[in-house]
């Protein structure tokens, strides 16, 4: 559809209500299945928290896929509170909504009191929620962890960021803080290129590619150091399930392209993945990591949640399967098979039944049941272990 009609169309259609549709069509609903027999399946009662683009239904067919009690919970009216706790639900399956900065503000309201006050074990957490779509608070959790990533920059203040472009190093990149794969990125070639978008993002605001009309962003930029010729990984971990991908660059950018390298991944960004994760206590995460000509591996984004048109894998040896880790023999094994369902949410709703599972047994600390150790900068030690 050509933009000026899009935009047109969408200054002037309920788009909430658009978006439930094109959620109802993506995903129609699989039919119920019996839980197996002696899983936890059926032990316990997940809410799917409807979210306003209608993606929860894939978190909801995997709960009818495996046979566990379910309800569609919406935390959207007034009387939300009330809601939650006639639900009687023993968790929340939570998929925040991706194109609008409001619909995603108001789901974190409401999570941080359900999670902090109501005592609701969500999965994703709190936290890999919280970091979902900002990449201004990933980068300040990056930083604040000691996690190698580019190099970025964060300016509240036009007159610094104006400063800063008279001699940043170009080419540099733009990103707007929300907005999926490369709608809000632009590489910056000429200062006079940068320093009108800086003027943008300071007076009238910024809207990604495809956003909705309103969705300005606007009294803050964001720049990152321009790595070249770095090839970008999609490393995920889903519970206890891992795989990794490469991103094949398509034109100036590796992201939005959908056209993956899926042969032998490298057991280090494996490793790297498991780090980091173990370490922070994640369960549902997404790295885009880079690896630079010098052999650096850098985090790009971080994704609690993504969307893809057909199931991730992880392929060895022309074997599709994932990865898992011995904690006993302290090695990788290699699972084939195809496990990636439903964007992933048969994976996320087997851990936390395992979590409910192990809670019910008086397992389990922290939120959601996860110890979370605390940070040692992931720096020259790590990449040195990771040789």
């Amino acid at each position: 559809m050509p933009a000026s009609i899009r935009t047109l169309g969408l200054r002037f259609l309920p788009w909430e209500s658009v978006q439930r549709s094109i959620g109802a069509e993506r995903f129609p609903l699989s039919p119920m299945a019996d839980p197996e027999p002696g899983s936890a399946a059926g032990r316990f009662k997940l809410g799917v928290v409807g979210t306003f683009g209608g993606f929860h239904r894939a978190a909801e067919n995997a709960c009818r896929e495996m046979g566990v009690p379910h309800e569609v919970v919406d935390i959207s009216g007034p009387d939300w509170i009330d809601v939650v706790r006639e639900s009687a639900c023993d968790a929340f399956l939570v998929r925040p909504p991706c194109l609008v900065r409001l619909w995603k503000d108001r789901l974190d309201e409401r999570l941080r009191i359900m999670a902090n006050e109501l005592r609701a074990t969500l999965c994703p957490t709190l936290d890999e929620i919280w970091l979902y779509e900002s990449k201004r608070r990933q980068l300040y959790w990056l930083e604040a962890n000691g996690v190698p990533h580019a190099r970025t920059w964060v300016f509240y203040s036009e007159q610094r960021a104006l400063e800063f472009a008279r001699d940043a190093e170009l080419p540099i990149v733009f990103k707007s803080d929300f907005g999926s794969k490369t709608s809000g990125v632009r590489i910056l070639r000429s200062r006079s290129e940068l320093a009108r978008l800086v003027k943008r993002c300071f007076r009238r605001g910024f809207r990604s590619d495809n956003a909705h009309p309103m969705e300005r962003q606007w009294g803050h930029v964001l720049l990152q150091e321009y790595v070249p010729e770095a090839r970008e990984w999609r490393a995920i971990r889903m519970g206890r399930s891992y795989f990794a991908l490469e991103k094949r660059r398509r034109g100036e950018f590796h992201s939005g392209s959908n056209d993956w390298v899926l042969d032998d991944p490298p057991v280090s960004v494996i490793d790297f993945t498991r780090e980091l994760t173990e370490r922070a206590g994640f369960r549902s995460m997404n790295l885009d990591v880079l690896e630079t000509l010098d052999g650096r591996h850098l985090v790009s984004e971080m994704h609690t949640v993504f969307q893809s048109p057909t199931p991730f894998k992880t392929r060895v040896n022309g074997v599709d399967g994932r990865y898992l880790y011995d904690e006993n023999e302290g090695e990788w094994t290699f699972d084939p098979g195809v496990f990636f369902h439903n964007a992933g949410w048969n994976l996320r709703v087997e851990y936390l039944l395992d979590r409910l599972e192990a809670g019910s047994r008086g397992g389990g600390s922290g939120e959601n049941g996860e110890p979370r150790e605390e940070f040692a900068p992931l720096g020259e030690a790590c990449l040195e272990a990771r040789g």
